[in-house]
Parts: C-alpha cells; structure tokens; sequence
C-alpha cells in the first residue's frame, strides 16, 4: 500500500515544510503533492526548497494568477496522483507517526472498504485564538471525532461533534469516480460536502478513533473562526448541493435523510425559542413521526421548503 498525500498551499509560509516533514518519513507515504495556489507569502519558494530536499515531493504551481481555492487545488492533486489510495493534509496542520498504522491493517482486512477515516486533535496557536474559538464552540474540543461508521452519514449532515476532518481519511482513489470530486464553487465546507456524497455511495471505515493520528493548528486566519453568519450561508448551500446531487442520482433514501437534516439545521439556526421549535425537535428525535402521521409530514414540509427560499 502507498498513498498520495496531497496539501493544498496557500499562505502557508510558516506551516508548509513541518506539513511535509510531517509526512515524508512515513513509509507508506509513496509521494508528497503540493499545490501552491498563488500565496501572496513566501510558501511558493519553501515549497521549491521542499521539492529540492526531499524525492518524494512533487510541485505543482498554479500559474493563472487567481487563487483557486483548497476544493480545486486538492482535486489537481487527485488528477495528477500515481498512487491507488489518496489522503490530505493542510498545509497548517501535520500528521502523526501513527497517521497510516490502522488503515493499512483495515485496507488489508477488508478488500471492499473504500475509506478509512481517523481522530485529529487541534492545538490552539495562542491563548487568544483559543479564546475566540471559544466563543464560537462554547468547547475547545468540539473538533475531536470519534464516530462509528454505522453513524456517519449522520454525523457528517448534522455537523458539530462526531465527524472526521480532512487530515485523517484515506481513501481509494477509485472512490472519486462514483462520488465525484470536490466541488469548486464552495469556499466553505466542501470537504463535509464531498465526506457526505462518498459515504452516501462506498463503505467507510473509522481506523483510529482514540488516540490522534493528526494534528490541527487553530490560528488567527482558520476559517474555523468564521461568523456563525458565514458558517449558516455555507452550510444551507451544502445542503441544497447534496439535494440536488441525490436527486439526480434517483438516491431517494438519502434524499429523505438530506431533507431531514436540512430541516434540522432550520430548526437550531432560524426557530430558536419558539413553539414552532419544540414541535421540529420533537420530529427530529422521532424521524419515524414524519412517516406516520399527515400533520408531522406537512410540519417537515413546510420547514423544509422554507429553508431552501
């Protein structure tokens, strides 16, 4: 088994080579991709350097002039990938010595598994990144995922705890023909997006789901930092995204899940404290109601219409 890891870099002048040097020792570690997506710093020549140093590392340089985005960088890295299994990692954060130990032993145990996904930890730069997180999550361990596979399309719709980040799945790269690739028109969250459509279609794994196999650096310029505002706008799109992508696809099963899940996600974010509110998180914890029962369907409905106006 040999995997290429692919890093998407931007602005990453003071990340990038403890990114790689996390990564290049590892044996199973075939080649190390970079793609530098026209930084206004100095990543591009500590990647040259990198690419000089070490055989494993391959550049690619984004020579357009207009920065592409992690979504596209990371899919130029799928394309231009040697190896049958891909893993990721951003150029912030690093891997663990431990990262591949459990999904070589998973991959090997179960031929048919498309993916194995793992547990991350973040690391606070600061004290006062930490305390803008804070204010944000309510608990600096709100990125610690330790979800089983019979729960994990759920857990990747629903957001919060309990799904896996992009530094800790690997994933045959023959996934990518039934799910597709990263969607380039979202800035935001379109690794949740694309976690949810290969779930939706191939069989994941959790590996290592107690101890980390990778770490992630909160900093000042994390989008994890981000307005509830801009995390909201995001996340409806995704939404309606996967709607639309199970809907053409004739996916019904999980487009009743979507909806679900859209619905939710309009309960906790726009009918806060109100009756309307209790009566949706009722149908929430009881799925089974909106089945059953012609007023708790027309209930969903409504909610779930008003939510894609």
């Amino acid at each position: 088994m040999f995997v290429s890891v692919i890093i998407p870099v931007y602005n990453a002048e003071k990340y990038v080579r403890r990114a790689v040097l996390s990564a290049v020792n590892i044996p199973v570690v075939g080649e190390i991709i970079l793609v530098e997506d026209c930084s206004p710093d100095k990543a591009l020549d500590v990647c040259r350097h990198l690419e000089d140093e070490f055989e494993k590392v391959k550049l690619i340089i984004n020579e357009s002039g207009k920065n592409y985005g992690a979504g596209k960088s990371r899919n130029i890295g799928i394309e231009k990938s040697k190896y049958d299994f891909i893993s990721f990692l951003d150029a912030d954060d690093y891997y663990l010595p431990n990262r591949f130990d459990a999904d070589e032993e998973i991959f090997a145990r179960n031929p048919d598994a498309d993916g194995v996904y793992g547990f991350s930890k973040g690391v606070f730069e600061s004290e006062v990144v930490r305390e803008k997180y804070l204010l944000r999550h309510k608990a600096d361990d709100t990125f610690t995922e330790r979800v089983k596979s019979q729960d994990l399309l759920p857990a990747l719709l629903f957001g919060g705890k309990g799904y896996f980040n992009t530094n800790v799945i690997t994933l045959r790269k023959s996934v990518f023909g039934k799910s597709g690739n990263f969607d380039t028109d979202l800035k935001l969250a379109q690794d949740t997006e694309l976690w949810a459509r290969i779930a939706a279609v191939s069989k994941l794994l959790p590996g290592n789901i107690e101890t980390p196999i990778a770490i992630r650096t909160v900093h000042e310029t994390n989008r994890v930092l981000d307005t509830d505002e801009i995390i909201s706008k995001y996340k409806k799109l995704v939404y309606i995204k996967l709607f639309k992508w199970a809907i053409k696809r004739k996916d019904f099963r999980f487009v009743k899940m979507n909806q679900f899940f859209m619905a939710y996600h309009m309960h906790v974010n726009e009918m806060k404290n109100n009756g309307f509110s209790v009566l949706m998180h009722l149908l929430v914890k009881n799925p089974v109601l909106i089945t059953r029962n012609f007023f708790y369907r027309k209930i969903f409905q409504i909610t779930f219409y008003k939510f894609l106006r």
